[in-house]
């Protein structure tokens, strides 16, 4: 097999040429237009352009190997490309025009005594049918300009099917730009760039194609079924408005990637040195940074895209970064080359998808798996993503949330590693940045309740003292429960619990209602949920009873709203709660001890407010409910020592009030019932007892509704 003939098989296969692998895929209508150009074998000039990684290569070699070598094809591939009539195929890379137009003279098998190659190609094409020529990487020539000319020259005579990079990315809704020497032909252009001819699902079949081979094979990395379908997701349809989207280059560069990772030691940082990269980046260096961000601009895209190559990538080389840009669009301004590599890779940020997060941060995995502490470069990267990405027609992405995500991703892979704490103690500045997801467009997210709660939590509690360890890790860890990270908030939980009374976790409710706040027994005997507010509403307390004292906290950020709230002596079996809104939004809680101790609060703002009512009923509290009654008054119901008792709630009653209902009652459940007919309502019930329905009025009546057992069930209040 000839040196041409290696460059066209291995640009078709998608690998090199000692693999026997063929990964080909897809770009039908691209092969069909070429298939009709060759086989009407008339002087022309077919063009088939794109940025470089756009399959210009693998689409002529695949349109090579029909006609040449189809015993190279796989059969499957082979069927499905359409018949091409080819004659000479010639890659042009580091040649000049002369070497160029020898080797489709070769090609052509010429017989002519002229002594100029241009008069001797005439003399063939005249003696026989028009030939159908085939020159790839006219750019890549020693002389582009030179070759592009006589291209356009044999254009004139034969079927002529080049490719070439365009002069400058197209504008929207614009064609693209030739150089000026193969524009003057017009050409019939095909621009892989273009919707018509890029295909992000081909390429997503590429990249799962390679990762189920090596998966397979005996010898293969391995590769695990999220990084297929992570890699098969992010390069292929849902990035479709991107330029890589239809990039089989980049898609390359990231499958090389993820099936060299598993490879590396958990202690190694940067990637394999046994990594082959193709062959086109050896060009990339040599040219494109200098060619079009000079050296300025490419000095600057490596002070900007460090913590981007070191954390994102995973250690991805600083030079292939620099070589990459062209690849998204570079107009030569350098900070718009970056926002669009940027952009395209802060894409990761924005899909919460826990596979993806672990693609994003293995460099982190393996950063704090080595036993080091947090970089600059981290905290940077983060920053970068923030600052610089724009989102296409002028809309930002949701990056509070993308920042979010990446600490807690971050401090994943650090608790992994056994160094969660160090990570929070020593990393403040970007811990800090979390904070403005309280700030952003998630507090403001009418679909996303569960995150304003955890905005609520990392604003005050995280950080109205930086410098406490506790608050911060409590705070991260209702995030990471929040975002559905169990292990990391369950390992937060355990850094927090030695630095405070108490931590906090969320549970998310039913459809349509609130999370409930749920405080988490640490160092304390009790913690008990008090869900007051709306359903819209998140909660607003947690009453603590810990430590030989009762206190109130507020809900979102801990903070403490009273630091005593104890009547009397404290028992050791925790009180029982009730909390509710009023008409008017003032919320109260009613706190019933063991001993028949009943006292109800009056919660303002981030103030505890004060005991507002307070009784003794002298027996074991059993069951303590509040009672909406007729015109937004309140009844408060109790069970204790085999009696009922009713209280109307007036504040200015003293501690020993006259009961609205005092009557035996063998039952140990409250139920209370909506207002109805000017009388408030409610059932009694027990396992053993009877289910009783009362009603209170302007006079005190009770009925029995039905005698029958039911069963002793909270969940139906």
């Amino acid at each position: 097999m000839t040196a041409i003939a290696r460059h066209w098989v291995v640009s078709a296969r998608g690998t090199d040429a000692s693999a026997t692998e063929f990964w080909f895929t897809g770009r039908r209508r691209s092969l069909d237009l070429i298939g009709e150009f060759t086989r009407e074998r008339r002087p022309g000039l077919l063009v088939v352009t794109g940025m470089p990684g756009a399959g210009k290569s693998a689409i002529l070699g695949v349109c090579v190997l029909r006609s040449l070598a189809p015993s190279a094809m796989p059969e499957a591939i082979r069927l499905s490309t359409p018949k091409c009539s080819i004659d000479v195929a010639v890659h042009a890379r580091g040649k000049d025009a002369d070497t160029v137009l020898a080797e489709v003279l070769r090609g052509l098998d010429a017989q002519s005594n002229a002594v100029e190659i241009r008069d001797r190609i005439d003399e063939t094409i005249e003696r026989g049918a028009t030939p159908v020529c085939v020159i790839d990487a006219i750019d890549e020539a020693e002389d582009p300009d030179g070759v592009a000319e006589a291209v356009g020259w044999l254009s004139r005579r034969a079927t002529t099917v080049i490719a070439v990079r365009p002069h400058a990315p197209a504008a929207t809704n614009s064609e693209v730009q030739l150089p000026a020497s193969l524009q003057i032909w017009h050409p019939i252009v095909i621009d892989l760039d273009r919707d018509e001819h890029a295909s992000a699902r081909d390429v997503a079949t590429y990249v799962a194609r390679r990762l189920r081979a090596d998966t397979g094979r005996p010898d293969g990395y391995g590769t695990t079924t999220w990084e297929m379908d992570v890699l098969v997701d992010v390069i292929g349809g849902e990035v479709h408005e991107e330029v890589a989207a239809g990039n089989f280059l980049v898609a390359q560069l990231v499958t090389e990637e993820m099936l060299v990772v598993p490879v590396l030691g958990d202690r190694r940082r940067g990637w394999s040195e046994a990594l082959h990269w193709p062959r086109k980046l050896e060009d990339w260096i040599g040219r494109d940074v200098s060619r079009r961000l000079g050296t300025a601009g490419a000095a600057d895209a490596r002070s900007a895209l460090a913590p981007v190559a070191q954390s994102l990538r995973g250690g991805l080389p600083l030079d292939l970064w620099r070589v990459l840009l062209p690849m998204f669009g570079s107009t030569g301004n350098p900070d718009l080359t970056i926002a669009s590599v940027t952009r395209q890779l802060g894409f990761y940020l924005t899909t919460p998808a826990p596979g993806r997060y672990a693609m994003r941060h293995q460099q982190f995995a393996r950063h704090f798996a080595a036993g080091l502490p947090p970089g600059r470069g981290d905290e940077i990267f983060v920053g970068v993503l923030v600052d610089r990405v724009p989102r296409a027609g002028g809309e930002r992405p949701n990056w509070a949330k993308a920042e979010a995500y990446t600490v807690l991703n971050l401090l994943g892979h650090a608790h992994g590693a056994g160094l969660l704490g160090a990570v929070i103690d020593d990393y403040p500045a970007c811990l800090a940045r979390v904070d403005r997801l309280s700030a952003t467009t998630v507090l403001s997210s009418a679909v996303e309740p569960q995150c304003r709660a955890a905005a609520d939590v990392l604003r005050r509690a995280a950080y109205e003292s930086s410098d406490d360890y506790g608050r911060r890790a409590a705070a991260l860890q209702a995030h990471a429960a929040l975002a559905g990270h169990d292990e990391l908030a369950k390992a937060l939980l355990d850094q927090a619990g030695p630095h405070l009374p108490w931590s906090v976790r969320w549970s998310a409710g039913a459809p349509d209602t609130s999370p409930i706040a749920v405080g988490v027994a640490r160092r304390c005997q009790a913690v008990i949920p008090v869900a007051a507010g709306a359903a819209a509403e998140p909660p607003s307390v947690i009453f603590a009873h810990a430590g030989g004292r009762c206190s109130l906290h507020e809900a979102a950020s801990g903070h403490e709203l009273a630091p005593d709230i104890t009547i009397g002596p404290i028992a050791a079996t925790p009180p029982v709660l009730r909390a509710w809104r009023t008409p008017t939004g003032l919320v109260r809680l009613a706190v019933g001890w063991p001993d028949g101790r009943i006292a109800v609060w009056a919660l303002t703002g981030r103030s505890a407010g004060s005991v507002i009512w307070h009784c003794s009923i002298g027996a074991e509290l059993s069951d303590l409910v509040r009672i909406p009654g007729p015109q937004g008054t309140d009844l408060i119901a109790a069970l204790a020592g085999g009696a009922l008792t009713v209280h109307p709630l007036r504040p200015s009653e003293s501690a020993a009030p006259t009961p609205l209902l005092q009557d035996r009652c063998s039952a140990s459940l409250i139920l209370p019932l909506e207002p109805a007919g000017g009388a408030a309502a409610f059932l009694t019930a027990g396992a053993d007892a009877d289910l009783i329905a009362w009603r209170i009025g302007s006079t005190i009546q009770s009925s029995v509704q039905r005698r029958a057992p039911v069963r002793h069930d909270r969940g139906g209040r």
